[in-house]
């Protein structure tokens, strides 16, 4: 099930739910500090995936976030990257995916 079918249903009231999210195409390098900004722009970080964790995983990394459905909800996240040597600041996008949202917990 996912967040946009979740919200057209009628009768559904939104509300808070947990998700996993990925991010695909990371930098090499990233860190759980770049993956807690990324997901605190969706909700409240709740867990990370242990693969990312152990960086068994490299190509993908997964969050488990605390999502607010009442309103809508980003499908990708502007981060500004800071090259060390000469200072410039580019911008990156980096695709959000909502692999499972949870049912409402009661």
């Amino acid at each position: 099930m996912t967040v946009d079918s979740l919200k057209k249903k009628k009768g559904v009231q939104p509300f808070p739910s947990m998700a996993w999210l990925s991010f695909r195409n990371l930098l090499h390098t990233f860190v759980k500090e770049y993956l807690f900004s990324l997901s605190n722009a969706v909700g409240t970080t709740i867990h990370l995936d242990q693969a990312m964790i152990k960086r068994t995983r490299p190509s993908c990394a997964r969050v488990k976030v605390l999502v607010d459905l009442k309103g809508s909800v980003p499908k990708y996240v502007i981060m500004n990257i800071e090259d060390e040597v000469n200072g410039e600041v580019r911008p990156t996008v980096v695709d959000i995916r909502y692999d499972y949202v949870f049912k409402r917990m009661q």
